[in-house]
């Protein structure tokens, strides 16, 4: 088309007309000023121009600009869709898509190609954050910052603001929820679920943090709920009586889960068969407490150190034989023979229904002193109630 061309009002193309007159700093012909109120005809043939109704295009042909000006498209006069001289394309309201989105495979450039980013404004900074990649092998990545761009793992899954961000060389885990295992690095095999589930698990493997914030330590552990459950309900387990052989589970302090009762690790309400090493009793330096009654109360101690505190009165119905000394609060009623290595000290009344044997020390006894069998003392008697009288002097003996 001549470069004169925007200096005719387009009719020398439709009929041939000459150029006659100037208006408006424009040459038009004749019949186009407006006193003659000239009516345009159809459109002009097709030349190099885009026409409403469609093009022939040929090799070459394109829509755009030719030096660095952004091309715009508009709908009612408002811009609707911006391809930038940089070749970006901006699209100021929805993008519909009929059918298929196809990205490359995501690999690192500047910036990376093949990732969904999202834009993001901070007061006058404005950023773009990867939303949506699968950048490794075998990976996939959603969520604002979800994954990362050097990762050498395989086969993860991410969903979640910083999901899974800190990855290395982790392989095959799962994490569902913002800011789930952000910090692992090389653990693999790792199920978190939930707001920061399993997040401080850094590279240990094999573990499964439902709502759960982990552990640096520990492989294999399975960890559900926090602080803020009070409560468990587990659908298809109260009412039901299971089949086959059962065993009792405990819950330590801790909240770890375990079996007990039947050869288990816990003791059983109803008996245990137990091995050669199996005790009763802790392992660190804490006293071992029993406890009866609707509320808790302690009935017996026995201490770290190795001492038995008994808070009420003590009743045996066979003998007793103590290797040490015998220190009672309160009264003593022994059915069987009472031999100890030490002193016999009741605070109480002392009633022994057979003897009592005190081989070493002495026998102290704060009200009456009742055997029915031999009395035999070491050292001295000291009976602050009476001694009751014996047929045969023989039956008393004091060293």
């Amino acid at each position: 088309m001549s470069s004169d061309y925007n200096k005719y009002c387009g009719c020398h193309e439709r009929y041939g007309v000459v150029l006659k007159e100037k208006f408006s700093n424009q040459y038009r012909c004749s019949p186009c000023l407006p006193s003659n109120k000239h009516t345009y005809p159809p459109s002009p043939p097709e030349k190099d121009i885009w026409v409403l109704t469609g093009n022939n295009m040929s090799p070459g042909d394109f829509l755009g600009s030719k030096n660095n000006i952004s091309v715009e498209f508009r709908t009612n006069d408002i811009i609707r869709m911006i391809i930038e001289s940089g070749g970006n394309i901006n699209i100021i309201n929805s993008l519909n898509v009929g059918n298929n989105i196809i990205l490359p495979k995501t690999v690192t450039e500047s910036p990376p190609k093949g990732v969904i980013y999202i834009r993001k404004t901070n007061g006058n900074v404005e950023t773009i954050e990867s939303f949506i990649h699968n950048y490794g092998t075998h990976n996939v990545f959603v969520g604002e910052s979800s994954g990362n761009f050097e990762l050498l793992g395989t086969d993860n899954i991410s969903m979640g603001y910083m999901a899974l961000y800190m990855l290395d060389q982790g392989s095959g885990n799962v994490a569902l929820g913002s800011n789930s295992l952000w910090s692992n690095t090389t653990g693999s095999n790792n199920i978190a679920v939930g707001y920061q589930a399993g997040q401080l698990i850094e590279s240990n493997s094999d573990n499964i943090c439902i709502d759960n914030d982990g552990s640096a330590t520990g492989d294999g552990v399975i960890r559900i709920g926090n602080s803020n459950h009070t409560s468990c309900f587990v659908q298809g387990i109260h009412g039901v009586t299971p089949s086959g052989t059962t065993q009792n589970v405990i819950i330590d302090e801790n909240g770890q889960l375990g079996i007990g009762g039947g050869g288990g690790s816990g003791w059983s309400l109803t008996g245990n068969a137990i091995s050669s090493g199996d005790f009763l009793g802790t392992i660190n330096d804490q006293d071992l407490v029993i406890k009866t009654g609707s509320t808790p109360t302690t009935r017996m101690t026995v201490k770290s150190d190795g001492n038995v505190e008994i808070q009420n009165e003590l009743t045996v119905d066979d003998n007793v034989t103590l290797n040490n000394g015998l220190d009672v609060t309160g009264n003593a009623t022994v059915s069987g023979t009472t031999t100890l290595a030490n002193t016999l000290n009741v605070t109480g009344k002392a009633t022994l229904n057979n003897g009592l044997d005190v081989t070493s020390g002495d026998v102290d006894i704060d009200n009456n002193l009742t055997v029915d069998g031999l009395l035999f003392a070491d050292g001295g008697i000291d009976v602050t109630g009476g001694i009751p009288m014996y047929n045969n002097k023989e039956d008393v003996v004091i060293g």
